[in-house]
């Protein structure tokens, strides 16, 4: 959790220097590369504040983006550069952790539009909640599984294009490939 916002769809490069964001980045990034960007007023200093807590009813929003790290660089200094692209919106269902750092379980939020395309009915509104549940579970895996498509598909053209160059370097980069994977 951090002190400013991402929308998805965008592109971020992160310069991590905290060390317990360094080292949760540094697995993220070794594993499936998907991390939750969340706000949390007063970043870091607010971690374990019970006002703050990643719980109903606190100060904390309960709502993030989901993000892919493209790439990842460890610099001599200690320090960590990722570029990592905003997928989609997501809600926390029950905190699992709380320090160093936040972890969660999540349900994906997708689109009212990408909801309502796998529904039976013509309208939001005329949907039961069983109908919503399942058309919005069917459009949170379809939405997913398009995400990690069009994200792998731009993340390995620049790493085959630009294998040589730091993250920070890749950024300007990144923003068009994505935007001519995302067109298709």
């Amino acid at each position: 959790r951090v002190q400013w916002t991402m929308l998805p769809g965008f592109n971020e490069m992160l310069n991590v220097h905290v060390p317990h964001y360094v080292h949760m980045l540094s697995q993220v990034a070794s594993g499936d590369a998907l991390f939750g960007h969340m706000l949390l007023p007063g970043g870091s200093q607010s971690l374990g504040d019970p006002e703050f807590a990643l719980a109903p009813g606190s100060k904390a929003p309960m709502t993030g983006v989901l993000m892919q790290i493209l790439k990842s660089d460890s610099m001599p200094d200690g320090r960590l550069q990722v570029l990592a692209s905003a997928l989609c919106r997501f809600e926390v269902i029950r905190a699992t952790q709380t320090t160093p750092y936040s972890r969660a379980d999540v349900q994906v939020l997708p689109d009212k539009e990408e909801v309502l395309a796998f529904s039976c009915s013509p309208a939001a509104g005329d949907m039961d909640s069983v109908e919503e549940g399942i058309a919005t579970a069917a459009a949170a895996a379809a939405s997913h599984s398009w995400h990690t498509f069009e994200v792998k598909a731009a993340a390995e053209e620049i790493r085959r294009q630009h294998s040589n160059m730091q993250a920070a370097e890749l950024l300007p980069l990144a923003f068009s490939r994505l935007d001519l994977v995302e067109c298709k």
